[in-house]
């Protein structure tokens, strides 16, 4: 089964030479988006010239960033994502330290999810490791993740799998229960999973990112985003490359 495989971070210090000219490359290596608010701007002439440039290498803008923290910036999100072709808002962090706390959250994603959809946009959460090893509830069996998800409707995620992973959940399962509402995986692969941030290429490490990927597209996840949030024994542009080319080894790009 094909996916549509998009990029995050990882190449910034070759845009910064070269923007253009990185993408194409990444685009020829089969990468078929970026997440990035890079091309966000005051101007709209700006954003519309980025994204047609974006259109001729056949990639996407997959997401753009308004953080809950800054809601007051979301109808400038959101207009920005409808000039730059993009379908969905992110946020990429909370910490709640309480259930009230998580619940407060949920109401807000919900809120700024619901404003999105106005605009024909998809707001979706991205997660960390504590979503998962954090319990709140009386019988503190209850995950951030889950909080967010029983709490929410229009809410969608933006899966991170390495974190899932490493936060001692099993992002398959995860999907099996939640896939609906998952639009974007974070496909990262880490090296050993007793040690926080040992990461590496995608495929080559202890996450299960194959059967991850597999498992999202036949619930409707509709990007599988590369990411690595530190360099292994390879350099971040060097990884990129890896990673897309193991996708495609293993049949999935």
């Amino acid at each position: 089964m094909k996916h549509k495989i998009g990029l995050i971070g990882m190449i910034n210090d070759e845009l910064e030479q070269d923007l253009w000219g990185t993408l194409k490359n990444m685009s020829d290596l089969g990468y078929q988006g970026f997440e990035s608010s890079m091309f966000v701007s005051d101007s709209k002439d700006e954003m519309k010239e980025s994204r047609k440039k974006m259109d001729d290498l056949g990639m996407d803008t997959v997401a753009l960033v308004c953080s809950h923290y800054n809601e007051e910036n979301l109808g400038k999100t959101i207009e920005a994502a409808q000039i730059l072709g993009s379908k969905y808002v992110v946020s990429y962090w909370s910490g709640p330290e309480t259930t009230d706390e998580a619940l407060a959250l949920a109401e807000q994603f919900e809120r700024m999810a619901v404003k999105c959809n106005e605009g024909g946009l998809d707001f979706i959460y991205h997660n960390h490791e504590h979503e998962f090893i954090s319990k709140f509830g009386e019988k503190k069996n209850e995950c951030i993740f889950d909080i967010y998800y029983k709490n929410t409707e229009k809410l969608k995620f933006e899966l991170d799998i390495a974190w899932c992973t490493f936060g001692g959940a099993d992002p398959v399962q995860v999907i099996r229960r939640c896939g609906e509402r998952i639009s974007v995986l974070h496909v990262k692969d880490l090296s050993e999973l007793h040690t926080r941030g040992l990461f590496c290429a995608v495929g080559m490490g202890k996450v299960n990112c194959f059967g991850t990927m597999e498992a999202a597209a036949a619930r409707g996840t509709e990007w599988m985003v590369v990411e690595q949030d530190k360099p292994g024994n390879l350099t971040h542009y060097e990884s990129a490359m890896a990673s897309i080319l193991n996708i495609r080894e293993a049949g999935l790009r």
